[in-house]
C-alpha cells in the first residue's frame, strides 16, 4: 500500500536520506521551523539511500552534482531560501 511520508532534513549541503526503493519524492518545505520532504512510498519495500543536496541561494553549485529539482522552501519568514535537489 502506498503513503506519503514526511522526512525531516538537516540543514547540510549533502546527506543520504533513506527512502523505500521506488519512493517518489514530492516536494519541500518549512514546518515548525524545520526543513521537511514528502515522498510517496511503500513502507513495505526495502529502504536505500537517496542523495539530497540543499544550497541556499548564492551558494556555489556544480552542474555535475545536481540531479532533479525537488523544490524551494522558505524559512524564519524567508530570511533563509534553501533550494533543495536530488543528486545524480
Amino acid at each position: 500500500m502506498i503513503h506519503v511520508y514526511k522526512y525531516l532534513l538537516d540543514l547540510v549541503d549533502y546527506q543520504a536520506v533513506p527512502l523505500p526503493a521506488g519512493a517518489e519524492i514530492l516536494s519541500v518545505a518549512e514546518q515548525l521551523s524545520g526543513l521537511v520532504m514528502w515522498a510517496k512510498v511503500d513502507p513495505a519495500r526495502p529502504t536505500v539511500p537517496r542523495d539530497i543536496i540543499i544550497k541556499g541561494t548564492g551558494h556555489p553549485i556544480t552542474n555535475d552534482e545536481l540531479g532533479r529539482f525537488i523544490g524551494t522552501a522558505l524559512m524564519y519568514g524567508g530570511t533563509l531560501v534553501w533550494h533543495v535537489f536530488e543528486a545524480r
